[in-house]
């Protein structure tokens, strides 16, 4: 983008001049209400009409991307503060959760998060902690282990707080003792979660179920769970029996399909999320 020096543009980066030759450029864009009574005299070019087409500086932080967002390499950078942050390279978490206390729009591109903690019995052990009042979006082809071997998961997400997650793979594995783990846990009350993308599993199943979109028994009823795409391994969002009636959580206008397939001498059944 060109910048604008104090006569016009020049190929410099670097921006120049006062506020009334600024005022100057505007006036061969469109039209201008003349609200502070100022001298119009002032919207001309040395006497003449500016026809330069005006580029906009842009004000906004354009942060290390260009797009606002900031390179994230360890799970501290990604738990401070808000804002767009964009992975560049996979993260072991090894001693805590990634924890997000604010308004975060989380990019994975293309990278990994493992969670390799293994925390006592009773002891919650997420890969992502939202807490209470946060929002976290999350995007990029990227995956998400929550680990195995605890009370593991993918995300918990507590009161209040919301998610969206829109394209990735998330996953978790089974506890001390081989029972299945919830992939994603809403502990709420109103927690909520919206999925438009990407594929979730629990590997390990709960006497004979996969808990994965899980909300706790006593929010199960004030947590709100949105399903408009994505593929789930083995629960099927628009019929989760896990819950006592089973829930629908796929929305008037989209439609549930699903498929079998044989994975290592075990049947599973992948139910796909779309617009119907």
């Amino acid at each position: 983008m060109k910048a604008i020096n104090e006569y016009g543009y020049d190929e410099s980066t670097k921006f120049q001049g006062t506020m009334p030759k600024i005022i100057e450029l505007l006036g061969s864009v469109g039209s201008v209400e003349n609200t502070d009574k100022i001298d119009t005299s002032i919207f001309s070019a040395k006497g003449k009409l500016n026809t330069t087409p005006l580029v906009s500086p842009n004000f906004v932080n354009p942060g290390e991307n260009g797009d606002g967002s900031t390179n994230v390499t360890n799970p501290d950078d990604i738990s401070k503060g808000d804002g767009k942050k964009k992975m560049v390279n996979d993260i072991a978490l090894d001693s805590k959760s990634i924890t997000i206390n604010g308004t975060v729009e989380l990019n994975l591109n293309g990278n990994n998060i493992t969670n390799t903690m293994v925390k006592p019995a009773g002891t919650a052990n997420p890969a992502i902690l939202v807490k209470s009042g946060s929002k976290l979006v999350i995007s990029g082809n990227g995956k998400v282990d929550g680990g195995t071997g605890g009370d593991n998961s993918v995300m918990t997400i507590e009161p209040s707080a919301e998610v969206s997650i829109e394209n990735g793979s998330y996953s978790v594995g089974g506890d001390a003792d081989g029972y299945g783990n919830s992939c994603i846990y809403l502990q709420g009350p109103n927690s909520v979660l919206e999925v438009t993308g990407g594929e979730f599993r629990s590997l390990t199943d709960w006497k004979g179920q996969y808990y994965v979109l899980n909300s706790a028994n006593s929010n199960k009823d004030n947590n709100t769970i949105i399903v408009k795409g994505g593929k789930f391994w083995d629960f099927d969002p628009s019929n989760a029996d896990i819950e006592t009636p089973a829930k629908n959580y796929v929305p008037e206008g989209y439609k549930v399909t699903s498929e079998t397939v044989d994975e290592n001498g075990k049947v599973h059944t992948i139910y796909t999320v779309s617009k119907a």
